[in-house]
């Protein structure tokens, strides 16, 4: 039998509807189980960030504890040095009572075995004897005076570090009896003593004090002597290629060298003549630069006549001064006289200025001084 497309029609859309109503139920279903999970996770994870908080709060409450700990061991370590302080006040004031009562002792004891006599000046100037007080009262100064001198010399500050032990206590009160016994008669000697042996350590301080200084000043000269046979070996080449500023640095490396000589002794005779040779190197390079070398040889100058200020018999430092001056167009009646006092002090040296090219402008200038001091040259070629 056929069924019409007319009737039809209304029972698919009939069986549509069904299918909705049914299945409406099982996706709210799903949309409640969704919400529940997040509303759970969003539980838990507020449950942790308030256990995190706790750990947080106990960690800061812990941490504030080990500080107050710290704080309280602090408080007591600081009231344990205060005590100890007082302890080693009240120590050193018992030693020194029983210093001065030992050598009260021994001053009463001396009083009665000898005639000394204290007399004090009252108000009205008037004086009058003390009797075994004043014995006492010197007898407990002189204990004091005695006992700080001789406990560097006998080494009595190792008995102190156990005074109360009873053999250090009797060997102190014995010592400072007898010193009050004495009085100024034993301390005289042992001042001069104290005195003799600061002199001495003293004296072994300066003189490995100097052995120090001895082997820096030597090994400074060498330094700068090596720097400067340096700068000998490659000056032409330096100069020759217009290295001047390489040149100068050589030459600066040596003189920081000898100033570190100078600075330990300021007349060393070889740091200084060393020092006017670089001056004089100075004053050269300047010149073939085309630049004004007067400082130089002014420096130079300076440097020598200390040397001669110091030593008047520094022939070499004469000598080497007259090269200088020539040089540097000093006047002649200066030169000759520091060449002809260099002579005088070492002959050898009119063989040298004859040669000598520094000596060049003089000749030529026809000085008769200088060929009466060192005789004709028929060369002036540098030897």
């Amino acid at each position: 039998m056929k069924v019409s497309k007319f009737l039809a029609t209304p029972f698919l859309i009939l069986a549509v509807c069904f299918l909705q109503v049914v299945s409406a139920p099982v996706v709210y279903a799903d949309s409640n189980s969704d919400a529940k999970v997040e509303n759970n996770k969003k539980e838990t994870l507020s449950s942790l960030l308030v256990d995190l908080d706790a750990e947080i709060q106990k960690l800061k409450s812990l941490k504030k504890t080990e500080q107050d700990d710290i704080d309280s061991i602090n408080k007591v370590v600081s009231k344990l040095k205060a005590r100890i302080d007082k302890r080693k006040i009240k120590e050193a004031f018992l030693i020194l009572l029983l210093v001065m009562v030992a050598g009260a002792f021994g001053g009463f004891v001396d009083g009665l075995t000898t005639n000394n006599t204290y007399k004090v000046t009252l108000l009205k100037g008037k004086k009058t004897d003390i009797g075994f007080l004043g014995d006492m009262l010197v007898g407990a100064i002189a204990s004091v005076a005695i006992f700080t001198v001789a406990g560097s010399i006998f080494k009595l500050s190792e008995e102190l570090n156990d005074i109360w032990n009873a053999p250090s206590l009797i060997k102190i009160f014995a010592w400072c009896a007898l010193s009050g016994y004495a009085g100024i008669r034993l301390l005289n000697p042992l001042s001069k003593k104290m005195v003799k042996q600061l002199a001495g350590e003293a004296a072994r301080d300066t003189v490995k004090s100097r052995s120090t200084e001895n082997a820096e000043v030597t090994l400074s000269l060498k330094d700068a002597q090596d720097k400067l046979n340096d700068y000998a070996m490659k000056k032409d080449e330096l100069i020759e290629a217009k290295k001047y500023e390489k040149v100068e640095e050589l030459l600066d490396t040596a003189l920081n060298k000898y100033d570190l000589v100078t600075d330990v002794e300021p007349l060393n005779k070889e740091a200084l003549r060393g020092k006017a040779r670089i001056f004089r190197r100075k004053a050269e390079l300047a010149i073939d630069q085309g630049k004004d070398a007067a400082n130089y040889w002014s420096k130079a100058i300076e440097l020598l006549k200390q040397i001669v200020d110091n030593d008047p018999n520094a022939a070499l430092s004469y000598y080497s001064l007259a090269c200088i001056r020539s040089l540097s167009k000093g006047k002649d009646e200066d030169i000759i006289a520091d060449l002809e006092k260099a002579i005088e002090i070492q002959p050898k040296l009119k063989e040298t200025a004859r040669l000598d090219v520094d000596f060049e402008r003089l000749r030529k200038g026809g000085n008769l001084q200088l060929l009466k001091l060192v005789g004709k040259v028929e060369s002036t070629e540098a030897t």
